[in-house]
């Protein structure tokens, strides 16, 4: 897992070749296990003076926009269809339900 998701990190520009299944959600158990890390940290900073927290959430959806979407391209890539796929998630309520589908397709 800790090896996913460090490629995830490494490869945040590199959105040709693929990512297998495995390492996909691998990769996104690691962000998730990190996202609730950086969530405890931040109801902790939260008491403290300031915006602290609000800066620690911002920074942290900053970091990682494009490794997850790079990943997510790869891994469209790897099940055969077209990064551009990606965008079907904007069409409401059905988008994101058929964009996991394809995300949990076996490799082609």
């Amino acid at each position: 897992m800790l090896n996913a998701t460090r490629d995830m990190f490494l490869q945040f520009i590199d959105f040709e070749g693929s990512t297998s299944g495995k390492d996909f959600w691998l990769a996104i158990l690691g962000y998730y296990l990190l996202s609730i890390i950086i969530g405890l940290i931040v109801v902790f900073a939260n008491n403290m003076p300031g915006h602290t927290g609000t800066m620690i959430r911002n920074i942290w959806g900053i970091i990682t926009i494009l490794p997850l979407l790079s990943i997510i391209v790869r891994r469209l890539h790897d099940i055969g269809h077209s990064g551009w796929f990606i965008f079907i998630a904007l069409i409401p309520i059905i988008g994101p339900i058929i964009l996991l589908v394809l995300l949990c397709l076996p490799s082609k």
